[in-house]
């Protein structure tokens, strides 16, 4: 059932609009009282997740010295850890990065933004950078799970 406001039946729209309200809200003056902080508290990541569900912020995967076939093991191991969450890989100390670690990287990848992850490479080096373009790869790419 329909409820029918008669507040302001035979009026004319513009003497509705013009008549002054009492409401505080609508005539914009400030209200008494009214602390504009809030009072719960939310935290920051949850308001940047993309989904709006609940995630932990992450330290970023600092990674150094030789990405080889060596290290590999290691690096696939430490994205083991990370899987069911944000990866922030940070390369600032990588000096060298074979085709096996740059694999690794790029299932990783694939395997963050199956499960709806984010998946991020910073702090590259160029020559490091170097050595991705020679694998026709980028930072970027890798980060997408692009072959």
């Amino acid at each position: 059932m329909m409820r029918i406001d008669r507040r302001h039946a035979g009026r004319s729209k513009r003497n509705v609009r013009n008549r002054k309200s009492s409401n505080p809200v609508l005539t914009h003056r400030p209200l008494e009282g009214f602390d504009p902080t809030p009072k719960w508290s939310v935290p920051l990541c949850f308001l940047q997740c993309q989904f709006a569900t609940w995630c932990a912020v992450t330290e970023p995967l600092c990674l150094d010295g030789k990405l080889d076939v060596t290290a590999a093991p290691g690096l696939h191991a430490a994205l083991l850890d990370r899987k069911d969450q944000d990866v922030q890989i940070d390369m600032t100390d990588v000096t060298l990065i074979g085709a096996l670690c740059l694999q690794t990287l790029i299932a990783a990848a694939r395997s963050a933004h199956e499960g709806h992850h984010d998946f991020q490479i910073s702090n590259t080096s160029d020559l490091v950078l170097a050595q991705m373009a020679a694998m026709g790869m980028t930072p970027e790419q890798i980060a997408e799970g692009c072959v």
